[in-house]
């Protein structure tokens, strides 16, 4: 990656679709906002580079919105960040004597003596209430194209101006593509990439395939080998690129054995969990007779290189001595162009805490694997305000001794807006994305 003075820093494409932009203050980002809105067939979403990052999704890339980049990055200097305010704060501070005592001391009586006389009218904090959520949004649908190309520009300031460049303006610059050292490269999406991800009936656990826009696979959990191995094959898969074991439970782990046995893989992912039965110590038996990479060491935002069209982030994984298996579990989040899904494993609320704390505003995302299979344990209600999925998947078995789901996790799912999805009722669950939205199918309508 080259930087270049004015603080534009540009690299080649390597994830279709997307322009990732870091913005070094908030009046920056409200600029990239007010320029991405003016361009045709693009939309902005959270990153997970830094709290002030944000990916930019370009969908039809035009010569001429190249070249009035190029022309913008080289003649916009970076505006440095005044102090002042820090300065003056720091003249003004004030020391806190008996007349503020008193005033605080007032102030707490009047709040203790309101929180008695409407405590019984606090909302549990366990139930969402459908109108505390925050309106929706709508989402513009991209401007078609039949020629989309796609750029991908970091930028590390952002002074940019309200309006696109005139007619006159685009008439006179030049085409290159050509910025500073590095060239930008322009990639054709293509019209037929899609992600798959097959929520597989599995019975009692988990069991998810997924198929990546360039042919790739992944598994994620197993506990029914026999019958992953043959959706796969039916498929086509001949290798994975990669197998997670989200936690050594044996509704996670039963059927990753016959994976292993049945496919090339290229690389395991293990939370590194220590919990030595005997299911988890064959799989890792047959991890090792498949000559499969073994990883089981992340650090949360660590990206996973499994398909140049997807982002895939580790959110959480691992954890420490006297922890709950369950919160062992590996969390990814999949970006497809405008798409996301979240995979949460069993993870409990201690973890999704965790995860709001580090990820707070980034979580947004379209499907929701719900966590521990619809256990009240799981799915808190400031962590689904978070995500705000509109498509819940719950895996789980018929009749269940656990009571999987339980209601409160329904009512809460339900509260938000989410549409619910059971192996349990519906069978097999397969999502497709096409960059623009997921699309619901399963074995029983």
């Amino acid at each position: 990656m080259n930087s270049i003075s004015n603080g534009w820093s540009i690299r080649p494409l390597d994830k279709v679709g997307k322009t990732e932009v870091l913005c070094s203050s908030e009046s920056a980002l409200k600029r990239l906002k007010s320029y991405a809105s003016k361009i045709p067939s693009s939309d902005i979403y959270p990153s997970f580079n830094r709290e002030l990052a944000y990916t930019l999704f370009f969908f039809d890339i035009r010569p001429e919105y190249i070249s009035w980049l190029e022309e913008y990055a080289n003649t916009v200097p970076i505006e440095e960040e005044k102090k002042e305010e820090c300065v003056r704060a720091q003249k003004d501070k004030h020391k806190f004597g008996w007349k503020e005592l008193s005033i605080s001391s007032s102030f707490l009586a009047i709040c203790a003596s309101l929180f008695f006389w409407l405590s019984p009218l606090v909302v549990r904090s366990d139930v969402i209430e459908s109108n505390s959520l925050p309106p929706e949004v709508k989402e513009q649908s991209p401007v078609e194209s039949a020629e989309s190309d796609s750029i991908l520009i970091t930028v590390t300031d952002l002074t940019v101006s309200d309006t696109l460049p005139s007619k006159e303006q685009i008439d006179t610059q030049p085409t290159t593509k050509e910025i500073g050292e590095t060239k930008a490269i322009a990639v054709p999406t293509g019209s037929n990439a899609r992600l798959e991800i097959h929520f597989v009936d599995v019975g009692q656990g988990d069991g998810i395939i997924i198929k990546l826009p360039h042919g790739n696979y992944a598994v994620v959990d197993s506990n029914n080998g026999p019958k992953m191995v043959e959706i796969l094959k039916n498929m086509g898969c001949k290798r994975l690129k990669a197998v997670v074991l989200t936690h050594p439970h044996a509704d996670h782990l039963k059927g990753l054995a016959d994976i292993f046995k049945a496919f090339p893989v290229e690389t395991f992912y293990d939370p590194g969990a220590t919990h030595p039965t005997a299911g988890y110590m064959r799989l890792l038996q047959a991890v090792e007779q498949n000559g499969a990479d073994y990883v089981n060491s992340f650090k949360p935002g660590e990206l996973l290189q499994w398909d140049p069209s997807c982002k895939i982030t580790v959110l959480h994984a691992g954890g420490a001595g006297g922890t709950s298996i369950n919160n062992y579990s590996i969390v990814l989040r999949i970006e497809f162009e405008r798409t996301s899904a979240l995979l949460t494993g069993d993870a409990e609320k201690e973890v999704e805490a965790g995860i709001i704390e580090r990820f707070r505003g980034r979580l947004k995302s379209e499907l929701l694997k719900v966590g521990h299979h619809g256990s009240k344990s799981s799915s808190s209600p400031e962590f689904l305000k978070e995500v705000m999925p509109k498509i819940a998947v719950i895996s789980c078995g018929t009749g269940n001794t656990y009571g999987h789901p339980t209601p409160l996790t329904l009512r809460n799912l339900e509260a938000i807006g989410a549409k619910i999805f059971r192996t349990d009722l519906k069978g097999t669950i397969v999502a497709i994305s096409d960059g623009n939205s997921f699309k619901i199918s399963s074995e029983r309508e």
